[in-house]
């Protein structure tokens, strides 16, 4: 029997790289849309047998060479992690070039027969009311919404999954500084926080990435998806902190005070992922699709802190 063909887009990033290797394993034919040919990840892809296609900066409209391949699926993971400043400032225009990634999968892809995941982010709950939200962070997403617009309007059969923080072995960005500073036993001001966020551990959603697959669950729908579990930022540390064998230090800070001060070092977007609420529900996704996370929150952390320890060579 013909093994089905799986197109990754974005296939060197942190989701990627997981995402390649459990469909490889699983007996997919997976190739690996990257930027560069020759990157660091060459031999993982060697090692698991997986061909990569170099299509570089898909941010620029163009047509992806698919060298005669007829996908059955194609998974897209392909965005911009961070928006600076000085790109927000560009409005409508960076929106549109960060929605040429989707547009080039149109014009490259059969929207007819492929079934296409699409990953978003739950960053599209936000809005102006929230004081804590930065220029760039609604930058970022209008540009999800114009993305998953794009998508919904040309694929015959799709679904749109909208994640909140990813974490999990090789992260990088806030959550890999989190972990930095408290193994560094660097003070933290969350002595009084009580707020409290989602997250989502990358082998559940690399889980649902494969049932949506395996089960033909292309609903046309987006679906919001985190561990289930809500927790408060001091209560993420601690579990770090435990996994790491390190005892947490944390101080208080007023909270107007904290907020004054990322507004002078324009940092507001920074503070409102510290001591923000920020939840989402999988309601709509259990009832639909018949997922429920594998991992929870505690093993998840578990494993991330191992591959930390593991990478940084940490001897307790």
């Amino acid at each position: 029997m013909q093994r089905k063909k799986v197109a990754i887009i974005g296939a060197n990033g942190f989701i990627g790289l997981a995402v390649c290797k459990e469909l490889s394993k699983q007996g997919y034919e997976v190739i690996g849309f990257v930027r560069k040919k020759k990157s660091e990840f060459y031999s993982f892809y060697k090692a698991l047998n997986i061909k990569t296609i170099e299509v570089g900066d898909l941010e620029t409209i163009k047509k992806i060479e698919l060298k005669g391949n007829k996908f059955n699926f194609v998974i897209n993971l392909a965005a911009r992690a961070h928006i600076t400043k000085k790109l927000s400032n560009e409005g409508e225009s960076f929106i549109k070039k960060l929605s040429n990634i989707e547009k080039n999968l149109v014009h490259s892809f059969d929207t007819k027969n492929v079934k296409l995941i699409q990953l978003s982010s739950a960053k599209v709950k936000l809005n102006k009311k929230n004081s804590f939200i930065s220029d760039n962070d609604l930058v970022y997403t209008k540009a999800k919404l114009a993305s998953e617009k794009i998508i919904k309007n040309n694929f015959k059969k799709y679904i749109i999954l909208r994640p909140p923080l990813i974490y999990g072995p090789n992260v990088k960005a806030n959550f890999l500084s989190l972990m930095k500073l408290v193994e560094k036993g660097i003070p933290l001001p969350f002595k009084n926080l009580e707020n409290s966020r989602s997250y989502l551990y990358l082998e559940n959603l690399v889980d649902l990435i494969l049932k949506i697959i395996k089960e033909d669950k292309f609903l046309n729908k987006y679906y919001y998806v985190s561990d289930g579990t809500d927790v408060s930022t001091k209560y993420l540390t601690d579990l770090i902190a435990k996994y790491l064998s390190k005892k947490p230090i944390y101080f208080g800070v007023n909270k107007n005070l904290l907020k004054f001060l990322a507004n002078v070092v324009n940092k507001k977007n920074l503070l409102y992922k510290v001591i923000g609420d920020f939840k989402v529900q999988n309601n709509k996704i259990i009832e639909d699709i018949g997922w429920y996370p594998r991992y929870n929150l505690e093993l998840g952390i578990k494993n991330t802190c191992f591959w930390y320890k593991t990478m940084f060579k940490i001897h307790n």
